[in-house]
């Protein structure tokens, strides 16, 4: 929603104490009247909603202390009635990954995979998600507990979150799958570290600032619980987060495709194989509690609602988000029989 569209709806109003998290840049004009470039994140809606975001900014806030800076943005909520509010954010960068990724369909329809301008974008957005999974690294080792206290409450939260989502997208014929897994909990929890998560960090709450030579990133919408699930039960595991990235990246790279109409492959999704496999390999998460958590996010895509999902050009990309959900619970289902 565009600020001059809350403002005429009463919604920004009082909020003074919250502007000060966005930038004014003063415009050029003859008109007599002060002109402004305003940037910045607004959130506006109804209050259970962004009490709900609150908690997970100030969660993680509690957890990560005076280092919390370098990875979420500050945060103000104005109450403007008594179910309706405004969240304001600090700014954190000036466009999302999801966009910079985009930024190839539009390219991609007049020079080909090879040119230098569509290589120097793969290199940076390479980049971008290198210095995510440092920063996801450094979440990890701020905050890990190293106890195995909650890996069934996470677990739980999984399977939780997941048939919220199978509901959601009318794939209930997986469910029998789930009660599988459901018996070979041990399994998915090998290797395991407890830590904090985000538990939404796809590609459209990455923001970038600077130059995207030398990117800086930060995180936005933090949740309390996983995709579409109402109760939170455990923190979590990194493995989480870069699971949430790498669906939300391959979800993009399938919108390249059938946007050029070539095969397309996004080269960043190689750094965080590399990551994934080091991290299983130090003992951080298993193979089988990553593939679970990608499922997870499928499962979410697959659920959602909003308008860009439902645009009758994208109904393909629910029904891959479908698939590849699906595919990922059944190998797992038959593999911990």
């Amino acid at each position: 929603m565009e600020f001059l569209g809350l403002a005429k709806q009463g919604l920004i109003g009082s909020a003074s104490a919250a502007v000060s998290l966005m930038t004014f840049d003063r415009q050029e004009g003859a008109s007599g009247a002060d002109t402004f470039l305003v940037r910045g994140v607004v959130k506006a809606g109804r209050l259970d909603i962004l009490n709900g975001d609150v908690a997970a900014y100030r969660t993680l806030q509690a957890r990560l202390g005076d280092r919390y800076g370098e990875f979420l943005p500050d945060f103000r909520l104005v109450n403007q009635t008594d179910d309706q509010g405004v969240l304001f954010l600090e700014v954190a960068g000036e466009r999302t990954l999801e966009a910079i990724c985009l930024d190839l369909c539009e390219w991609l329809e007049t020079l080909p995979c090879h040119h230098p301008i569509i290589q120097r974008r793969q290199s940076q957005i390479g980049n971008i998600v290198g210095q995510v999974i440092d920063k996801l690294r450094m979440i990890y080792s701020l905050t890990s507990r190293g106890n195995q206290d909650d890996q069934e409450t996470f677990f739980q939260e999984c399977l939780s979150a997941f048939r919220v989502n199978l509901e959601r997208a009318k794939m209930t014929g997986l469910n029998p799958a789930l009660d599988r897994l459901q018996k070979r909990f041990p399994w998915f929890f090998e290797r395991w570290s407890s830590s904090m998560a985000l538990k939404d960090n796809v590609a459209i709450n990455v923001l970038v600032s600077e130059s995207l030579d030398q990117p800086r990133v930060r995180f936005i919408d933090p949740k309390m619980a996983l995709p579409w699930s109402k109760e939170r039960l455990a923190d979590g595991n990194i493995a989480v987060d870069l699971a949430a990235l790498e669906a939300s990246l391959r979800r993009k790279e399938l919108e390249i495709r059938k946007t050029v109409g070539s095969v397309f492959h996004l080269g960043a999704l190689r750094r965080i194989k590399r990551a994934r496999q080091l991290m299983i390999e130090a003992g951080i998460f298993t193979p089988q509690l990553y593939e679970l958590c990608c499922a997870v996010y499928y499962s979410a895509y697959a659920a959602c609602r909003c308008d860009y999902c439902l645009d009758p050009e994208r109904v393909w990309l629910i029904e891959a988000m479908q698939e590849q959900a699906g595919r990922l619970i059944s190998s797992l289902a038959e593999v911990a029989i």
